[in-house]
């Protein structure tokens, strides 16, 4: 089997980087919303990583459809999260937590129709992961600007993760 070239963003690589939010003592916002603000950093990061590898790695056309939708909702939600992370002076996280850095690398390893499982399998726990969060945020978070983006990507973050799962039920029967 031929060596495959594995192509990590240099931010998934930089050892001893904060995987979590940071803010300064003092500030107003809890610690809900620095959770949340974290899982909405890690599904955006993750969202995109993942997409480019689908694309580069001959998964399935429906399956690179899903992940340019998934990837556009991320690069809509991301501008929104920096807006609020700025406003709030937060300080994102530097890297990926080191599950899902180690999914990313492995969908690397999988070749066609695995590849559509692997990214899948790894989207729909993502997914299912942040949308808890966003969710309980969304009610009980103390930050009105975070509460808010939670509440705005609870519906996106769902319907994702419906296609996604939908998806899922269906591609093992396809490969």
């Amino acid at each position: 089997m031929p060596r495959r070239k594995i192509y990590v963003p240099m931010m998934l690589l930089v050892a001893g980087c904060s995987t979590t939010a940071q803010v300064p003592a003092g500030t107003a916002l809890g610690p809900q919303d620095v959770k949340a603000v974290t899982a909405a950093y890690q599904l955006i990061q993750f969202d995109l990583a993942e997409c480019q590898v689908v694309e580069a790695d001959g998964a399935s056309p429906s399956i690179v459809a899903l992940a340019g939708k998934i990837c556009q909702d991320a690069t809509l939600y991301q501008a929104k999260l920096q807006a609020v992370a700025v406003a709030n002076d937060i300080t994102l996280p530097a890297a990926l937590r080191y599950d899902l850095n180690s999914e990313y690398v492995q969908l690397h390893y999988h070749l066609g129709a695995a590849t559509d499982v692997a990214y899948l399998r790894d989207q729909v726990g993502s997914h299912e992961s942040a949308l808890a969060i966003f969710r309980d945020e969304s009610v009980n978070g103390g930050d009105a600007a975070v509460k808010a983006l939670s509440a705005g990507a609870v519906p996106v973050v769902q319907g994702n993760l419906d296609a996604l799962q939908d998806m899922l039920a269906v591609v093992p029967a396809q490969g």
